[in-house]
């Protein structure tokens, strides 16, 4: 494993988000970022992490019901609406 993987990532893994479903990708557990933008400032790596947060939890696979987003004060406490 390259030091730029880790667990998390689908080279690490041995597969791809779409092979975790059958397939299928799995919808994104982040709301429509056309109706509900993420509010974080320009160049600042919260948005980022937002979405790396989406990705892994889409190759997990689990519905998303049985997932539970908790984000902290500050910035990143801004996530938790943004997750269906």
């Amino acid at each position: 494993m390259s030091p730029r993987e880790s667990a998390a990532t689908p080279a690490a893994a041995g597969s791809d988000a779409a092979a975790v479903s059958g397939g299928i990708r799995p919808p994104s557990y982040l709301v429509d970022e056309e109706r509900m933008p993420l509010p974080f400032c320009p160049g600042c790596g919260h948005a980022r992490v937002t979405r790396a947060l989406d990705e892994a939890l889409r190759m997990l696979g689990r519905p998303q019901e049985r997932v539970v987003v908790v984000t902290d004060i500050g910035c990143v406490g801004l996530t938790d609406r943004h997750f269906q």
